[in-house]
């Protein structure tokens, strides 16, 4: 993708392909409601993680198993309790948790990619309208945005705590008596029913 092939006037920003003209992207998060002025419009774009202008030419999305370039981001679709499993290995080895910045704008891309790579940690993404409308992100997904270099780090954290049965799918807790409450015996519920 390169900026003639953009047509998100937020990314085209946040690229730093159209740094230069910020009415662009002031116009569309206004026109779009996404701010309610020019200053909360600004208030946006001064937020967002952003490449200097001329630091990138294009870039290049491909599934990770196909892919023909060595990537410097890895997003990956999932659901919250497979998010959580991710958490779990990346943070295995620092103990600390992951740092996130949620806005639903340019979510994907400026959020995911440009975070997790000025960052060079990972990030959770709620996927924006972008992603929805255009990638078919479905509703029960979230996005994991890291540097392919934290790869290793994730993979080594996510076997550890699968040793000590921290798994996805979740086992669920069956070894309990369910108890239903109750004040009534079933004999007047079902007369009051009739």
């Amino acid at each position: 993708m390169t900026p003639n092939d953009l047509g998100c006037a937020i990314s085209g920003h946040t690229y730093g392909w159209e740094l230069a003209n910020k009415n662009g992207a002031v116009d569309f998060l206004t026109r779009m409601n996404y701010a309610s002025d020019m200053t909360a419009a600004l208030n946006i774009l001064e937020s967002l993680k952003t490449l200097k202008s001329g630091q990138c030419e294009a870039v290049v999305y491909s599934p990770l198993e196909w892919t023909k370039v060595e990537p410097d981001v890895v997003l990956i679709y999932l659901n919250p309790a497979q998010l959580m499993r991710c958490l779990h290995g990346s943070t295995w080895h620092t103990g600390r948790p992951i740092a996130g910045s949620f806005s639903g704008r340019a979510a994907s891309c400026t959020e995911g990619v440009l975070g997790a790579f000025l960052d060079q940690a990972p990030k959770v993404v709620v996927p924006g309208n972008g992603d929805r409308v255009w990638a078919a992100t479905q509703d029960h997904e979230m996005v994991y945005a890291l540097p392919a270099s934290h790869l290793e780090t994730l993979m080594q954290g996510l076997s550890k705590t699968h040793e000590k049965g921290i798994r996805y799918p979740i086992p669920t807790y069956l070894r309990y008596q369910p108890e239903v409450g109750l004040s009534l015996p079933l004999t007047q519920i079902f007369r009051k029913a009739e």
